[in-house]
């Protein structure tokens, strides 16, 4: 395998089986249910899960090949977490994320503080789960989620007005029983649909006062699986906390 490594410095060449990274992809194909991206507006690619997918040219990052990075936190610089989902088009999904090897020819272009590669030939390993997602979103206090974690793990009522937080991508985390409330005409993003990303395993209420419809992306912790419920206008709506999910956890 050939790998070139362009910097601010020099090029290296150096000889290796494989390079693991992370790829974020644009959706799920209906039919074969595999990964696609959109390198072009009227280009769809669907992947191979089954085998190493393989691109035919010379690779030419940003132009010709399967692009990748070492980590979640470059990934996301390049491509969001956060999709549209195509039921709900006002309403948000996580994008899916996997594990990939590459071989045969790798260009890296690295710059502090991404990186960004181009292969030939890819494989995709295994699915990032739905919480290590969601995690890697919180812990580089992407939108506003990190700020509203910290209230609703602080709140002695568990009441939290969600037209105070910055952003129309909330994830309500690690607290039962708590109340959102939706008011006013939109959040101070600008944007007037909201929304909250949950767990299946957490209890609480939506109370959309709003003028607009809300929804609510219910994740599992280590399944693949988004259920997304919208939230009529001046309508309130309970959910149960599912203690296990299809995995036991």
């Amino acid at each position: 395998m050939n790998i070139k490594t362009q910097n601010y410095i020099n090029d290296q060449y150096s000889i290796k089986e494989f390079i693991e990274g992370v790829k974020i992809f644009d959706g799920v194909d209906k039919e074969t249910g595999n990964p696609y991206c959109c390198p072009e507006e009227d280009v769809k690619y669907i992947y191979s899960k089954e085998k190493v997918n393989e691109c035919n040219g010379q690779i030419l990052l940003c132009r010709n090949g399967f692009h990748f990075s070492l980590d979640l936190n470059s990934a996301r610089y390049y491509k969001p977490f956060f999709g549209i989902s195509e039921k709900y088009p006002k309403a948000s999904i996580l994008n899916p994320v996997y594990i990939v090897r590459a071989y045969g020819d790798i260009f890296i272009h690295q710059s502090y503080p991404t990186n960004k590669l181009v292969t030939n030939k890819l494989q995709l390993i295994s699915k990032i789960c739905n919480n290590d997602i969601i995690e890697a979103h919180i812990s580089h206090n992407c939108y506003a989620s990190k700020d509203l974690e910290s209230i609703l793990l602080k709140n002695e009522y568990n009441i939290i007005n969600l037209n105070n937080c910055h952003n129309n991508k909330l994830f309500q985390i690690y607290c039962d029983d708590c109340v959102l409330i939706i008011e006013g005409d939109a959040c101070k993003s600008g944007g007037k649909n909201q929304t909250i990303f949950s767990r299946v395993t957490t209890s609480f209420k939506v109370v959309n006062k709003s003028k607009y419809t809300q929804y609510v992306n219910r994740i599992s912790l280590f399944d693949q699986d988004q259920v997304i419920t919208p939230i009529p206008r001046h309508s309130t709506i309970i959910f149960e906390a599912n203690k296990f999910d299809r995995n036991g956890n």
